[in-house]
């Protein structure tokens, strides 16, 4: 593999990185007194924020279409020789909504800990799926890889749970808990096509990722007018699933009064038009990794971002202090292990671990060459 996707997984983590510490320092911070609690319009500025990915895009066409460099205009003109229906990017950008709305509210109504600890099953679910529907194949050290990380992310979940009454986090609910599942379904089905997209299609991720915030910005507009009109007063999980404004109605969603709240603090509307760029960003950089790489790989590096996370929050003081932990130590190390062992940067050469890895099938295949021309020279000679 060149180092091109190896660049794109280290920015991806680090946009990722920050996009989650954005969402969560949202929900920390109030506003017309009254806390910031509005998953569903989080979702929105997501997609907004891959929505700037598209216009980025038509800047950058916009500026090759004036070059008079012949070998620019032909990589223009081989640079999406087979694109795809735009149409074909709603089915992505559906999941992505669903995924990133279920998300939204499982960060909302689970303890940090825990919501990393089942945010690491991410990799089992994009793998299996790519078996299935990909036919890629999982050798025996993509799979040691991946337990590897599997158990590296639930030990630093179950560390959290441990030691949750020496640290300030959210309590856990069992809606939380399903959301969570349910999210990394839906975000599995979008990663697996979007490789199928990339794979049968000549496509910049730019426009990939673009045209799937077109989409899910103009579903979302859609759903935001109808939640803003129903009310939850009545309904008894009101408090995990609806959002109270300073009139004191509930409702599934009050989009006008997030955007006061935002007016009214400077702080929350920075951290809101932030994350819509570090999405746009970490999305480009994703979609580029399942280009050059696949999907089951990004979902495994996208797990490295919680060290960041967790370094983050050790580091900075805020409502969401994390604490050090030794298991949690223990297990982000396992977590990078287990990154390198997948991604074939560390081989194990013990166990045939080492024996499908890309660098000793072409060594076999080289040896075997050079072994045929030895054989085929000699009875020549004869």
């Amino acid at each position: 593999m060149s180092v091109i996707p190896y660049a794109f997984m280290g920015l991806m983590v680090l946009t990722g990185s920050l996009n989650t510490i954005f969402l969560s320092l949202q929900f920390s911070q109030y506003s017309l007194n009254l806390p910031y609690r509005h998953a569903w319009f989080q979702s929105q500025n997501m997609f907004l924020g891959e929505l700037y990915c598209l216009i980025f895009y038509y800047i950058v066409k916009f500026n090759e279409t004036n070059e008079t460099d012949v070998i620019t205009d032909e990589k223009k003109e081989n640079e999406e020789e087979n694109p795809p229906s735009i149409f074909l990017l709603a089915i992505p950008a559906a999941c992505d909504l669903i995924a990133s709305t279920l998300l939204a509210f499982a960060l909302l109504n689970m303890a940090t800990s825990v919501y990393q600890m089942l945010r690491g099953g991410l990799v089992l679910v994009t793998a299996t799926l790519s078996v299935i529907f990909l036919n890629k194949n999982q050798y025996r050290h993509h799979i040691l890889g991946l337990l590897i990380v599997f158990l590296s992310i639930f030990l630093i979940g179950f560390a959290g749970v441990i030691y949750k009454k020496e640290t300030d986090v959210r309590s856990t609910n069992i809606g939380g808990i399903c959301m969570m599942l349910l999210s990394l379904l839906f975000t599995g089905v979008q990663f697996i096509v979007e490789e199928l997209l990339l794979n049968k299609y000549t496509i910049n991720p730019l426009k990939v990722v673009g045209l799937e915030g077109m989409w899910g910005s103009i579903f979302y507009t859609v759903i935001l007018i109808v939640l803003q009109q129903i009310h939850c007063d009545n309904f008894f999980g009101k408090v995990d699933v609806c959002s109270l404004n300073n009139y004191n109605e509930w409702r599934v969603e009050d989009t006008l009064f997030s955007l006061r709240q935002m007016i009214n603090n400077k702080a929350l509307f920075a951290l809101v038009v932030a994350a819509t760029f570090s999405i746009a960003f970490y999305n480009f950089f994703g979609v580029s990794v399942t280009k050059h790489a696949s999907s089951a790989q990004r979902a495994v590096v996208d797990n490295l971002r919680t060290i960041v996370i967790w370094i983050f929050f050790l580091i900075v003081p805020s409502t969401i202090k994390e604490q050090f932990i030794w298991l949690q130590l223990i297990g982000f190390i396992g977590l990078v292990l287990g990154t390198l062992i997948y991604n074939e940067v560390l081989e194990i050469p013990y166990c045939n671990l080492n024996k499908y890895t890309k660098n000793n099938m072409i060594k076999e295949e080289e040896e075997l060459k050079n072994t045929e021309n030895g054989n085929y020279g000699a009875i020549e000679i004869e």
